[in-house]
C-alpha cells in the first residue's frame, strides 16, 4: 500500500470513528496487513475492530447477524455501530485460534478445538432460534456451483502437473446436495476465531455467513491448513460432534458428506496455496500465521495433501483421489 493510500485509509477510519463513536483514535493498527479490510482502532482505553466491507449489503448483513447472535449469548463480538460499508465491533483479542493451535500441545489443542466447535454449534442453534435461515442467502444452491466445487482437483492440476483421476460427478452432486439447510458461519477457519482472555474461543468475520449444511462449518475448520495434523484428535472430535452437525442425515450419511465435502474443500485450499506461490519461493511461516495469510508453505501444503488423502480414502466417491494426493505431496516436497 502506498503512503498516500495508507494515509487515506487511516483518515477514513478516523472519520468513521468520530462520526459513529464520537471519538478520535489515538492509534490505528492493521494486524492482518494493510491490504485487509479490518483495522484496530485505539480510542482512549477502548479498543475496536473497524471493518470496511466490500459492499453495503455485506456490512448490513454482518451487523444484523451480529446483533441477533450476541443478544442470544453466543461467542461472537458485540456490534458497537454500523453505517454504509462500515461496522465497528468489540475487539476480541490478539491471539487467533490458528496461532494458539500452532503453539499448543495435544491436550490444549483438544480443548481449543472442542471450544471452537462448541461455539459453532451454539451459533447454529442461535441462528435457528432467531430464524436467520430465512434472512440470509443460500450458499451453493445452484447446480453450477456444485459442479465447479467438484471440479476443484482439476484446478489444482492446472497448477501442478499431476492430472487427477476421473470422479463420478453425478453421484457427488447427489451426495453434496443439502436436504436440510441451516444458518452457518461458512468461512469457519481457525484464522476467523480468537482465543479470548480466560481461554474462551469466539468467532468473528460474519460478512460471508449464509444458509447451507451445518457440516460445512466443520469442514472449514477441520480441513484448514492451520488445523492440527492429529488423526486421533480429529477422530475424538468427530465422535463427539458429528451427530450434532449431521442435520437431516444419519451418522453414516453425515460422515460421507463431511469427508467428501472436506476433501474437495482441501483441494480449493491447495489451489489457493499453489496459485499464491506461483514460481516464487514458499512464504515465511511465521509471517503467514501472524498476518492470517493462506499457508503458502511446504509444511501446510503437505499437511493438506496428507489429510485429504486420508479423508478421500474413507468415501468410495472420492477414493480415487487418495493416491493422487499422495503424488501431489511428493511433487510439493520437491518444489
Amino acid at each position: 500500500m502506498t503512503d498516500d493510500r495508507q494515509s487515506r485509509r487511516e483518515q477514513a477510519i478516523t472519520n468513521i470513528c468520530r462520526k459513529l463513536l464520537g471519538e478520535t483514535p489515538t492509534k490505528i493498527e492493521f494486524p492482518g496487513g494493510r491490504s485487509r479490510r479490518t483495522a484496530i482502532a485505539y480510542c482512549g482505553e477502548a479498543i475496536y475492530a473497524v471493518s470496511r466491507r466490500g459492499s453495503v449489503q455485506r456490512a448490513v448483513l454482518e451487523a444484523a447477524v451480529l446483533k441477533q447472535l450476541f443478544e442470544l449469548g453466543v461467542p461472537v463480538p458485540r456490534l458497537i455501530a454500523s453505517q454504509d460499508h462500515w461496522t465497528i465491533q468489540e475487539y476480541l483479542g490478539d491471539i487467533r485460534l490458528s496461532q494458539g493451535l500452532d503453539k499448543a500441545g495435544p491436550t490444549e489443542r483438544l480443548k481449543l478445538m472442542t471450544l471452537a466447535i462448541q461455539g459453532l454449534a451454539q451459533i447454529q442453534d442461535a441462528g435457528r432460534q432467531a430464524g436467520l435461515r430465512t434472512k440470509v442467502a443460500a450458499i451453493g444452491r445452484r447446480k453450477e456451483w456444485l459442479e465447479k466445487f467438484i471440479a476443484a482437483p482439476q484446478h489444482v492440476s492446472a497448477l501442478i502437473a499431476v492430472p487427477p483421476p476421473d470422479l463420478n460427478a453425478s453421484a457427488l452432486l447427489e451426495l453434496l446436495s443439502v436436504p436440510t439447510s441451516a444458518f452457518i458461519k461458512w468461512d469457519a477457519r481457525p484464522g476467523n476465531a480468537v482465543i479470548r482472555e480466560g481461554g474462551a474461543v469466539a468467532w468473528f468475520d460474519w460478512e460471508h455467513c449464509g444458509c447451507r449444511s451445518p457440516l460445512d462449518d466443520l469442514a472449514w475448520l477441520l480441513g484448514d491448513e492451520w488445523a492440527p495434523e492429529d488423526e486421533s484428535l480429529e477422530a475424538e472430535l468427530l465422535e463427539t460432534f458429528l451427530p450434532e452437525f449431521s442435520v437431516g442425515r444419519c451418522a453414516k450419511q453425515g460422515r460421507d458428506y463431511l469427508m467428501a465435502f472436506g476433501t474437495l474443500h482441501m483441494c480449493i485450499r491447495l489451489s489457493l496455496i499453489l496459485s499464491h506461490k506461483g514460481d516464487g519461493d514458499w512464504w515465511d511461516r511465521d509471517y503467514c500465521l501472524a498476518s492470517d495469510k493462506i499457508g503458502v508453505t511446504a509444511q501446510e501444503a503437505g499437511l493438506l495433501c496428507r489429510r485429504a488423502a486420508r479423508w478421500s480414502q474413507t468415501n468410495p466417491l472420492t477414493r480415487p483421489l487418495s493416491s493422487w494426493f499422495e503424488s501431489l505431496n511428493t511433487k510439493i516436497e520437491a518444489l
